[in-house]
C-alpha cells in the first residue's frame, strides 16, 4: 500500500513539474514576443518620426485677407516643418501664427501624406484704440505695425484694461444717436472716468462721470427744435449740470440756455 502510494505520488510531481515547465516557456515566450513587438514598435516610431521619412512638399494658405500677407504666413509655418509629417507639433505652428498682429486664429492640419494646411481667421477692426492700436470683433486690443487704412472707424480712447467697457459703451450711446443721423467719431474714457465725445458733425459733448447716459438722453432731447439748426457755430456742450446744459460756441464768449431746460 506504501509503496503504491510513493509511485502515485511521483506521478503527481512529475506531472506538476512538466506543467510548471510549460508555464515558464510560456511566459518566457510572451516575453520575449513583447520585447521584440515594443523593439520594432520603437523602431517603427524612430523611422515614422524621421524628418526624412515624411517630409512636408505643401503647405496650403487658406482664408480671406485685408490685411494679412500670405507669404508671411508661409515664413512663420515653414521652421517648423523640418521636423517631418509626424514630428511637426501643430499647436506650435498654431501659437505661431496667432502671435501675428493681425491673426485672430488659426487651425493647422496635417494631410497625408506631405502637406500641412493653414486656415487664417484675420482680425476685424471696428474701432481705433488710442494712437497705435485697434479694437476688433470681440472687443480686444491688438497692435499691428501696419493699420491700414481705418481713418474712418471711430477713436477710441480711455485708461489701460478698459477697452471692452469703452466698447460696449461706445456702442450703447451711438445707437441712441443714430435715429438723429449723428454718430460717434471720438469717445474719451479720462483718468477720472469722465465721459468725452465728438460727433460726426464736429459736435463735442462733455457728459462728466456719474449718470453719463442720462446726460445724452437730455442732448437728444433738445437737439432736434433747439441745437440742430445750431449745431456749425456750437464748439461744445456741456452736460454736467443737474437741469440743464451749457453751450460754448465757435466765438469768443459763451452763451447760457435756460438751466430749466432739464
Amino acid at each position: 500500500m506504501k509503496h503504491h502510494r510513493s509511485k502515485s505520488t511521483k506521478r503527481q510531481r512529475k506531472a506538476i513539474s512538466f506543467e510548471r515547465g510549460k508555464l515558464i516557456l510560456r511566459i518566457t515566450g510572451f516575453v520575449v514576443c513583447g520585447a521584440g513587438f515594443i523593439y520594432l514598435l520603437q523602431a517603427g516610431t524612430h523611422k515614422l518620426l524621421d524628418p526624412a521619412t515624411l517630409p512636408y512638399r505643401s503647405v496650403t494658405i487658406e482664408g480671406s485677407f485685408a490685411h494679412v500677407d500670405a507669404d508671411a504666413i508661409r515664413a512663420t509655418v515653414a521652421p517648423y516643418l523640418s521636423a517631418g509629417f509626424f514630428g511637426v507639433d501643430v499647436s506650435d505652428i498654431q501659437h505661431a501664427l496667432t502671435a501675428r498682429p493681425w491673426v485672430s486664429a488659426a487651425t493647422v492640419r496635417r494631410v497625408w501624406p506631405d502637406e500641412i494646411r493653414v486656415r487664417v481667421y484675420e482680425q476685424i477692426p471696428v474701432a481705433r484704440w488710442g494712437d497705435d492700436g485697434l479694437v476688433n470683433n470681440a472687443d480686444m486690443v491688438f497692435f499691428p505695425v501696419d493699420r491700414g487704412q481705418v481713418d474712418a472707424l471711430p477713436r477710441l480712447y480711455g485708461p489701460p484694461h478698459s477697452e471692452a467697457f469703452v466698447m460696449e459703451s461706445y456702442r450703447a450711446m451711438n445707437n441712441e444717436l443714430k435715429p438723429f443721423d449723428l454718430a460717434i467719431t471720438d469717445v474719451r474714457l479720462d483718468e477720472r472716468r469722465a465721459w468725452h465725445l465728438t460727433l460726426n458733425n464736429n459736435l463735442k459733448l462733455a457728459l462728466g462721470r456719474d449718470y453719463a447716459m442720462d446726460r445724452l438722453q437730455r442732448f437728444i432731447r433738445f437737439y432736434p427744435t433747439v441745437l440742430a439748426g445750431k449745431s456749425q457755430e456750437i464748439k461744445e456742450i456741456d452736460l454736467r449740470y443737474t437741469n440743464g446744459f451749457v453751450v460754448r460756441w465757435n466765438i469768443p464768449k459763451d452763451k447760457v440756455l435756460n438751466s430749466g431746460m432739464g
